[in-house]
């Protein structure tokens, strides 16, 4: 299913790229994830926006270096919702135990379902990293946690701009 997206947004469309809460986005990457059908998988092209937040105030490091304490924003746009549903429920990259649901549970958020590693870990902890994923229409959203500071304005921010399509 070669299914390019139609209407790739631009940097400024799909990031937040303004000050949240006490965090500062830092530089915002654009990239193109081509179409594969590699040993049988298939999997549609995307566009793929990022940006790390740090605290405001603190230096950032310049890009490709990447701050010591940070929240990651990834937003991916797919060609229709259905492979955003799909990709939000099996992530590429993440392998997801049926035996053990938890690190990728469905969780409730400022009104919202989204799925989340906090059921697997306890409050502060850095060795398993805190995210948030979700889709919403054609694009999933990411944000990770790199830092034991969990405050949610980025999350909160990110759900008013793109509110999740999980039922």
């Amino acid at each position: 299913m070669d299914v390019p997206v139609a209407q790739p947004m631009s940097e400024e469309q799909a990031l937040i790229l303004k000050e949240i809460g006490d965090y500062q986005p830092g530089h915002a990457v654009k990239s193109i994830e081509m179409v594969s059908h590699e040993k049988g998988f298939e999997r549609a092209g995307s566009v793929y926006f990022s940006t790390l937040y740090t605290k405001t105030g603190e230096q950032v490091p310049q890009w490709p270096v990447a701050p010591r304490q940070y929240i990651s924003v990834v937003v991916q746009q797919y060609p229709n919702s259905a492979w955003a549903q799909y990709f939000a429920e099996y992530p590429q990259g993440m392998y997801i135990s049926p035996d053990d649901p938890k690190p990728h549970a469905l969780v409730a958020q400022f009104n919202n379902k989204l799925r989340s590693s906090q059921l697997t870990r306890a409050p502060g902890q850095t060795a398993i990293p805190l995210y948030y994923m979700w889709p919403s229409g054609n694009c999933v959203v990411t944000i990770d946690y790199r830092t034991p500071d969990e405050n949610l304005e980025i999350v909160r921010a990110y759900l008013e701009k793109y509110p999740s399509s999980i039922p």
